[in-house]
């Protein structure tokens, strides 16, 4: 805006000052300001509309809530707080020997109705015993072995490990405290997948798709504005849920007038800072900006020369 207030005031000057093309009387400054008000209000509407802007940005990352699949006691913790881990490597291991007995009782079950089902199976040729004693066993050693399953499972995933590789950014998990299935104990970051998450008007989703180019300065990086596109437009947003009962009075909720966005994180963006929670500016330029694409090109620019000046 003030860019182009400063121009129109130059046209002004040149038109009325300078050359002295036209006279400075009560009715071109009546039409000046007209004209202005106009032109200004024109390119306002088509710069907020074609080149929206977002203050309200920050690098972003899923975060996946980590939770064991079997109760226990926890014996040991082999991650940290702000601790990157890789895929696969061991989270904290849960006390194993309840399983690892469920598992040898029965390995030892299974063992001995297979040796009964070969008696049995023997008998029966000779009609000592009946056919439904041989089916019974059959029946026993398949429950055995979905039993035998289940216990291998729980016993397997009494250490919990990295489903991919991440940070750990807070963990106050120690031995000794109880875990059960489903709940969650920390967060691993997905840190491989850094995004910039921003909040655009909603008026100019119309103009926006996927692989817009944006522009993205960082607070933390004054003097520098980094290339990036939209990657994903979000589809839905917590103001757009119904409840079971019914639907909700809108009257009873603030309806948003910003949509979340996730650009992808500047190629060149340097690896040291690759952080969540960073503040950044945003403009995308749509693909009809045009002109005022240029502009905003600008504006940024200034904005992130301020931020390093001041």
């Amino acid at each position: 805006m003030t860019i182009i207030t400063i121009t129109y005031l130059s046209i002004l000057y040149l038109v009325f000052g300078k050359f002295k093309w036209l006279p400075w009387n009560r009715l071109t400054r009546l039409v000046s300001i007209g004209l202005g008000v106009c032109v200004l209000t024109w390119f306002l509407t088509v710069y907020k509309n074609l080149t929206p802007t977002s203050v309200q940005a920050f690098t972003w990352a899923r975060v996946v809530d980590i939770a064991p699949q079997v109760a226990g006691e926890v014996i040991s913790v082999d991650v940290g707080m702000e601790e990157d881990v890789e895929q696969g490597d061991v989270l904290f291991q849960i006390d194993p020997t309840l399983f690892q007995a469920q598992v040898k009782q029965l390995e030892a079950g299974l063992r001995l109705a297979t040796l009964r089902l070969g008696q049995f199976q023997q008998l029966a040729a000779s009609e000592a015993v009946s056919r439904f004693s041989v089916e019974q066993t059959e029946a026993e050693i398949e429950g055995l072995e979905a039993q035998l399953k289940a216990a291998r499972f729980n016993l397997t995933n009494a250490t919990v490990r990295a489903p991919f590789a991440g940070r750990i950014p807070k963990n106050v998990l120690k031995p000794g405290v109880q875990v059960a299935p489903g709940r969650a104990v920390f967060g691993l970051v997905d840190t491989a997948n850094v995004m910039v998450a921003a909040l655009i008007p909603q008026r100019a989703l119309p103009n926006m798709k996927v692989g817009d180019p944006a522009m993205i300065h960082f607070l933390a990086l004054p003097g520098r504005v980094f290339k990036a596109r939209i990657s994903e437009i979000q589809t839905a947003i917590g103001e757009g849920r119904f409840v079971a009962q019914g639907m909700d009075q809108v009257s009873q909720r603030r309806m948003v007038r910003v949509f979340p966005i996730i650009l992808s994180l500047p190629e060149d963006f340097p690896p040291e800072l690759r952080k969540l929670g960073l503040a950044a500016k945003v403009t995308v330029v749509t693909e009809n900006a045009g002109l005022v694409g240029k502009y905003a090109a600008i504006a940024q620019w200034i904005s992130t020369s301020l931020d390093a000046i001041l």
